[in-house]
């Protein structure tokens, strides 16, 4: 599904066009960045806090960013940044929540559903 292609590109070429097949939307009503498989409508939520959204220009996403933030859990983060000042990228599929499945781009390896709020990822 080209997924690593994907994520490939967010870590280390946000400012080249996202290849194809992907196609990065932004969802103005409810802040949400997100990432549609052209071939089979497959979706992929941004929740980091500055993403690239075309080019240069960056999104203010703190606020998604800050709802499913973790502070009171000890974090294993690196202070990675690349050369674009953007964190680590880290894929999670989220299956918490009844018959909802979630797939999200976070910066961080352990945080919060944003739905019921459990703890998700790999504590240290």
């Amino acid at each position: 599904m080209d997924i690593s292609v994907l994520l490939n590109f967010l870590q280390d070429n946000p400012d080249t066009l996202i290849p194809s097949p992907w196609q990065q939307f932004l969802d103005v009503e409810t802040g949400i960045v997100f990432y549609k498989h052209n071939e089979n409508g497959f979706l992929i939520y941004d929740f980091r806090p500055l993403v690239n959204i075309r080019r240069g220009i960056f999104w203010d996403n703190s606020l998604w960013s800050a709802s499913i933030d973790c502070s009171d859990t000890p974090q294993t983060i690196t202070n990675f940044q690349n050369s674009y000042g953007l964190s680590r990228v880290y894929l999670f599929r989220i299956t918490c929540c009844a018959d909802i499945t979630i797939h999200c781009i976070v910066d961080q390896p352990v945080f919060q559903c944003m739905l019921c709020r459990c703890i998700v990822g790999q504590l240290p």
